[in-house]
């Protein structure tokens, strides 16, 4: 078969069928397996419990509930954006990647809080200053950082470096 079992798909194709002949089949396929879905959920945990602490740091912050909540629409559009371009261009989240969702919910607030701090400062009335480019240029540093990894013989740090790239340009365009 031309199916590689170390994508998810096949692999869970492959387990199903040991299991159904040996309920209590064991070995690396079955190891990985779990490790991936334990990887999964764990992650999922993180990005959930890094949007609650971001969240909470926005409300101390902020102290409005319609900023807040502006902020963090700011944030899911950004992400959003991320895993549609990934997935138009072919990348996909993997065991190599996924954990760049929580970095990305960390990252992609950062020029979403410094524009709101400004706009109260009278950003909204009179442009926002240095603010602008200064949000503009720590994102770039950012992108630029995690592109670097792009160019890695490593897969798993290529496509990294992709979904956290791609991230922080959608975030940066939200903001």
């Amino acid at each position: 078969s031309d199916l590689d079992v170390w994508e998810p798909e096949p692999l869970e194709r492959f387990v199903t069928a040991m299991r159904a002949v040996d309920p209590h089949a064991t070995g690396v396929p079955m190891t990985v397996s779990e490790s991936m879905k334990s990887m999964a959920r764990s992650f999922a945990m993180q990005s959930v419990l890094a949007t609650v602490l971001v969240t909470v740091i926005l409300w101390l912050d902020l102290r409005n509930a319609r900023e807040v909540f502006a902020a963090l629409l700011s944030l899911a559009i950004g992400v959003a954006w991320s895993v549609a371009l990934m997935a138009l261009f072919g990348a996909s989240f993997n065991l190599a990647n996924f954990f760049a969702v929580p970095i990305l919910i960390g990252l992609g607030i950062d020029s979403v809080i410094h524009m709101t701090n400004r706009a109260h400062e009278g950003g909204l009335d009179h442009g926002f200053g240095i603010t602008r480019p200064a949000v503009i240029v720590t994102a770039l540093t950012t992108i630029l950082a995690f592109g670097a990894l792009v160019f890695a013989h490593h897969q798993g740090l290529r496509s990294l470096g992709i979904a956290l790239s791609v991230g922080s340009v959608t975030c940066l365009l939200t903001a």
